[in-house]
């Protein structure tokens, strides 16, 4: 149908899998290659590892890379308060004056998510629900979003 940008997710409706298939069909139907579809995907912040769902994604997928990976930040605090070990935040954390554990996770996450870029897994990586007026203090990250989105 011409689509060229597939944004998936296995949280969304469990469809990995399922889009997996189809999109080798259609690269195979259309004479397509890999990178000539842009495929975006979501971090599931129910998963500890953000290395295994990723890689649990792309055998999914039946691709070697995603294009866009992201983290649903509102998504990830929640699954903060789930947990029932907070770490502290530490003094020397760009991000003492939120006064939020979740933040020192979250530059955790985020490590993650830079070090799934120099690993080749994915392409670029990106934000959503991040509280807008916060913007500031991602200034720890070595890799910037590139997608930095509404809900």
């Amino acid at each position: 149908m011409g689509y060229r940008h597939i944004d998936c997710a296995e949280v969304f409706l469990h469809c990995e899998q399922q889009v997996g298939f189809a999109l080798q069909t259609a690269l195979t139907d259309n004479n397509l290659h890999r990178e000539d579809i842009f495929i975006t995907s979501k971090y599931p912040c129910k998963q500890a590892s953000c290395l295994e769902a990723c890689k649990t994604s792309l055998s999914k997928l039946k691709v070697e890379y995603l294009d866009l990976y992201v983290v649903h930040y509102a998504e990830f605090t929640e699954r903060c308060k789930e947990s029932t070990s907070p770490e502290p935040l530490s003094p020397e954390s760009p991000l003492d004056r939120f006064g939020s554990s979740n933040m020192t996770r979250f530059v955790k996450l985020w490590r993650d998510m830079e070090n799934l870029v120099f690993s080749g897994h994915v392409k670029q990586i990106g934000i959503v629900g991040f509280p807008n007026n916060e913007l500031d203090s991602l200034s720890f990250t070595k890799i910037k979003p590139v997608l930095v989105g509404p809900y």
